[in-house]
């Protein structure tokens, strides 16, 4: 179960109330994009923080769009995907249904669970954080990004009204 960090921001009144003037359709995705361009921020951190010697985290962590159960929330994770980590990182054995590695011989039967194991660490490997520190080092660029593409984009679409 994904346990994700909320982030509540305050002092954005003007930019709300402009975002009122807009249908309802077009306001949706100005604030999309609003929280994707957040995400994108915490996204170039982590990316700056996975270590060195794991290229395939590096290249599998995506912005992912999720949905919620409540309509109201736009949700986005910054997360592996493991469908990238599968094709690099792991290959299927045909008969014992394990994923193995050809390299390095690593085998697992659950790939969807790497980058956490890389985050968090297990009982045989230590934890090399990368993306808790990348929330808490770029979380106020975050709101600030935010903030600076719902401006632009705001007046851009009431431009076109």
């Amino acid at each position: 179960m994904e346990n994700p960090i909320g982030v509540s921001v305050s002092g954005l009144e003007e930019l709300f109330s402009k975002l009122k003037i807009l249908p309802e359709v077009l306001a949706k995705r100005v604030i999309v994009g609003a929280v994707r361009a957040g995400a994108s921020v915490i996204w170039k951190e982590a990316k700056n923080n996975v270590p060195v010697h794991n290229a395939v985290l590096l290249s599998s962590l995506r912005i992912v769009k999720r949905k919620p159960k409540n309509k109201n929330l736009i949700w986005f994770t910054v997360t592996p995907s493991s469908k990238i980590i599968k094709k690099g990182l792991i290959a299927l054995g045909v008969e014992k249904k394990v994923w193995i590695n050809k390299r390095t011989g690593f085998k697992s039967s659950n790939y969807d669970n790497y980058g956490g194991y890389v985050e968090l660490g297990n009982s045989k490997v230590a934890p090399q954080p990368y993306l808790l520190p990348a929330y808490e080092n770029k979380g106020e660029e975050s709101i600030k990004a935010v903030e600076k593409y719902m401006k632009k984009r705001l007046d851009r679409e009431i431009g076109k009204l």
